[in-house]
């Protein structure tokens, strides 16, 4: 992506300027950065397409070693918009938040402290919409890899505040990093996963979860059959069949028990590939509808 009329600016603001796509994409984005400090130190990038009018916001969690760029930067979701622009719809604001690299939505942290998911919920978009003057359509939720997983979490918890949510590559596993040997090489057998990148997700885990009552609070395929019903958003999961991490699996598990519990509307789509591969063309559309 190639940056023009970039200009700094105080009182937190990281940047703001236009955003003319490389060769694939002729929206002007208008995408102005802000930092917070709620509960902790964050960040967030508000993207707006010129003389657009779409009155929804689409709120953005990136994956594992991304940042609040990643939406304008990130080429499947490029090919979301790209495809928007093809069809002449016009695109919603998209607001990406950060708190680094790794971050999860948990109730409660790895140091038994207040966790991220409900000052999410509860202070951080609040006042960001505070801050852009409010929101005057839906709410939209798309995550990707471990924002994929964090977006499950927010979906499972606090699903009333969306009205549709994509889980792209969503970083939900049927092996815990509790698990015993057995189940953890049962699991690198069936999902063909690379087994390097599932030590790093399994050391994230114990790093993150200290117990396995702390990972069970937190694991999306443990809370769905209880936490779903009809009354949740309706749901988008994509993932690619042969991603290095196994989340194939586990992504395809929770679109399952998703159909089971009631929602609504269900999409699953599988597509060859490794992570991160996700259905970008089937989730312009399931977000383009009226």
């Amino acid at each position: 992506m190639e940056f023009q009329g970039r200009a700094s600016l105080v009182a937190g603001v990281i940047f703001i300027g236009f955003i003319t796509a490389s060769s694939s994409l002729a929206y002007e984005l208008r995408q102005s950065c802000q930092t917070f400090d709620v509960p902790k130190k964050g960040a967030y990038c508000l993207t707006e397409t010129k003389g657009s009018t779409n009155p929804d916001t689409l709120y953005f969690f990136h994956g594992k070693g991304e940042n609040e760029n990643t939406w304008v930067d990130l080429l499947g979701t490029q090919a979301v918009m790209r495809y928007w622009e093809e069809i002449g719809f016009q695109p919603p604001r998209v607001i990406s938040i950060s708190f680094g690299a790794v971050w999860l939505l948990t109730d409660v942290d790895s140091n038994g402290k207040q966790g991220l998911l409900q000052a999410v919920a509860d202070q951080v978009i609040p006042m960001i919409e505070r801050r852009i003057g409010g929101i005057q359509g839906r709410r939209f939720l798309f995550g990707d890899s471990m924002g994929g997983m964090n977006a499950s979490l927010l979906f499972l918890k606090r699903g009333h505040l969306f009205d549709r949510v994509v889980l792209a590559c969503p970083a939900i596993t049927t092996v815990s990093p509790y698990d015993s040997l057995g189940n953890i090489f049962d699991y690198l057998s069936r999902t063909k996963a690379n087994l390097f990148k599932l030590v790093e997700m399994l050391l994230l885990g114990r790093i993150n979860f200290p117990s396995e009552e702390a990972w069970n609070q937190s694991a999306p395929l443990q809370l769905a059959p209880v936490l779903l019903n009809s009354s949740s958003p309706n749901l988008h999961v994509s993932c690619g069949s042969e991603d290095n991490y196994g989340f194939q699996e586990g992504a395809r598990k929770f679109s399952e028990i998703a159909r089971d519990r009631g929602v609504h509307e269900v999409i699953w789509s599988l597509l060859p590939g490794e992570h991160c591969t996700f259905d970008s063309i089937s989730i312009a559309e399931f977000l383009a509808r009226p």
